[in-house]
């Protein structure tokens, strides 16, 4: 894949980010691989074995593509798509047995939430080494004998990942409100549209001003709980606050105020505001979703066991 056929997948698949998106399971051969070549597996979703593609570029490797249904590494092996069986079938019909002589598979770190390796180790003799948690940190990972450092471990959302999650959010919400609003309200959707992709980048670009403000230990399993408001304080309250102080000091100015048209929008913009923001936590890779009654537990290990 050249790069711009590479730049156009990834714009394209992010802004479709919500649905699966699946692409070929099987073997990939990287470079000219040998018996003694490593060996990498990942999930069958499309922009995902892209990256990892161009990231093992120069690598002389075997890659793995094992199904879990079109979805991502960490939603697929949380969510149950990605899964022990994923991985048996991949290395016992891939014909990857006959191709090396050892028997090790690497799989990336943020699998282990619904892959165990001794099952795998059990079931098919291979054993898992578990890779970086960014494709991106592969090649320094084998340049350092497959051992990983704590940068290497450590989950993180820099600014470009928030730039995508602002997209993916952005995206299916203004094609849905243009269908929605295309037959009543024809007027408004470039504003409405560029509304609901403002509120997207201001608050994933800006999350790193408010994350320590987030309530990671709220309780409760209604719907309003979920809500950004309640996860995160008075954040989108308060942005809401600000747009509508903006409309009206920009409409007075502009002399064009009226109550109806400060209420509808708004009215408006604080659904945008809600839907955007709802279950925020659970739209980053470095929070609990707020929508699983599982985020208060704690993993203990119990020596005497």
């Amino acid at each position: 894949m050249n790069l711009l056929s590479y730049i156009i997948v990834n714009i394209i698949e992010t802004l479709i980010r919500v649905v699966p998106f699946p692409c070929k399971t099987g073997l990939i051969k990287i470079g000219n691989p040998d018996r003694n070549s490593p060996v990498f597996l990942t999930c069958n979703y499309h922009l995902t074995v892209a990256r990892v593609k161009r990231a093992l570029k120069g690598i002389d490797c075997y890659l793995l593509v094992a199904s879990s249904r079109g979805h991502n590494v960490w939603c697929g092996s949380t969510g149950g798509h990605f899964t022990n069986h994923s991985v048996i079938s991949a290395l016992k019909t891939s014909g990857i047995e006959d191709l090396v002589d050892h028997r090790d598979v690497i799989l990336p770190q943020l699998s282990a939430t619904g892959i165990e390796s001794r099952i795998i180790r059990e079931k098919t003799g291979w054993k898992i080494i578990w890779g970086p948690v960014y494709a991106k940190d592969i090649s320094v990972f084998i340049e350092n004998d497959f051992k990983k450092n704590r940068e290497m471990r450590e989950v993180k959302f820099p600014l470009i990942q928030r730039i995508e999650m602002a997209g993916m959010w952005a995206f299916p919400f203004s094609v849905i409100v243009s269908i929605i609003i295309l037959p009543f309200w024809r007027d408004i959707i470039i504003p409405l549209n560029a509304l609901i992709w403002g509120f997207s980048f201001l608050i994933f670009i800006s999350f790193p001003l408010y994350s320590g403000w987030l309530k990671t230990k709220k309780k409760g399993t209604d719907f309003s709980r979920y809500t950004v408001i309640f996860d995160i304080g008075r954040i989108p309250l308060l942005l809401w606050i600000i747009f509508i102080s903006c409309l009206v000091i920009l409409s007075i100015y502009l002399n064009t105020f009226t109550s109806g048209f400060i209420l509808r929008w708004g009215f408006v913009s604080l659904v945008i505001l809600l839907l955007i923001s709802s279950d925020l936590m659970g739209s980053t890779p470095v929070f609990k979703s707020g929508l699983h009654e599982d985020r208060l537990l704690r993993v203990r290990l119990d020596e005497k066991k």
